[in-house]
């Protein structure tokens, strides 16, 4: 719902009249961190880890991979765009993984329980 709202609003054209291309880029760059932070904490909130994906309108859509266009230092710096952003998303799921990992499935060991086996199952279930 959030991002069919903002989306609409920042994407209009007639919104972004007065914007420069720097300025264009910065927000939309906001606007995408802002959805993956949503998408994180709302698996947070259910117990889940979920990893953000990256923007769709920053991947490729296969019509410059590989093809010869007379405009190819707009394909370099729009696949240079495509690779800063899918390494942020990289970096992002990194950080996750390292955050479930450092947790500890033998805590409940060390605090004096003698949990079952299948307690070690529901733990790496809800990670």
């Amino acid at each position: 719902f959030t991002q069919s709202v903002y989306s609409s609003l920042l994407m209009n054209p007639s919104n972004q009249r007065s914007w420069s291309d720097l300025i264009k880029k910065d927000v939309m760059g906001k606007y995408h961190v802002f959805l993956a932070q949503l998408h994180v904490t709302c698996g947070l909130t259910r117990g889940q880890t979920l990893l953000p994906q990256p923007p769709r309108d920053s991947l490729p859509l296969g019509s410059t991979a590989g093809g010869s266009s007379g405009n190819s230092s707009n394909d370099l710096i729009a696949n240079k765009e495509r690779v800063h952003v899918l390494e942020g998303a990289v970096i992002t799921w990194t950080k996750q993984i390292r955050h479930i990992l450092k947790q500890d499935p033998e805590m409940l060991l060390r605090g004096g329980k003698h949990p079952e086996p299948a307690k070690e199952i529901q733990f790496w279930t809800n990670k």
